[in-house]
């Protein structure tokens, strides 16, 4: 196990093979540029309460085919971020400042239930899944999805329904007709039809 002594910046990838990296006790920050590469069989990686922060302007990746757990999870990359091979959870806080999410087919899961573990400025998730744990009627959830080029944002307000477990919102950039989901009863309410944009 490689445990940090410090906060670390790397320019290029970070790739995990064998062993473990630790971010220690004291939570310290991984900034990347590049890639991250977790190809380790089994947790290759203790994130703690630590923060990765995705810097630059180059396309970087998340890759684990078994999907990659984060604590905190900052985008700050004009080019965005995809994940290449597997689901992302963040535990505690997504920070979206600027950049788009790829989720190319995956899904992105906030398992944080407060309505304030999203902290938006820009930036979008398309090609995949935005997934919330809720469970509060006070404030609401914004699911910021879209397409590559258009943020159209879903907000969704439990008020009276007392919600618990997750919720998957997915943007369709094309009128999904054949999309089976529909009618959806929760509670007394009905979702009985969708819309194009």
């Amino acid at each position: 196990t490689a445990s940090l002594c410090n906060a670390i910046a790397v320019d290029g990838n970070l790739t995990i093979s064998n062993g473990v990296i630790d971010v220690s006790a004291a939570n310290y920050l991984i900034t990347l540029k590049g890639k991250w590469l977790n190809g380790k069989v089994g947790d290759g990686f203790i994130e703690r309460g630590g923060t990765v922060f995705k810097s630059g302007s180059a396309l970087p990746s998340i890759r684990k085919s078994s999907g990659e757990t984060f604590w905190d999870l900052r985008i700050n990359n004009s080019a965005g971020i995809i994940l290449s091979a597997g689901n992302a959870f963040v535990s505690n806080t997504l920070t979206m400042t600027n950049g788009n999410i790829n989720a190319n087919s995956y899904t992105l899961a906030l398992t944080s239930p407060a309505v304030t573990s999203l902290v938006h400025t820009s930036g979008n998730l398309y090609g995949g899944i935005f997934r919330r744990a809720v469970n509060t009627t006070t404030g609401n959830y914004l699911f910021p999805v879209g397409t590559g080029n258009y943020y159209n944002s879903c907000i969704i307000d439990y008020s009276g329904l007392n919600p618990t477990g997750n919720t998957d919102v997915q943007f369709f950039p094309v009128d999904p007709v054949n999309y089976g989901g529909l009618p959806l009863s929760e509670r007394g309410v009905n979702i009985s039809s969708h819309y194009t944009d």
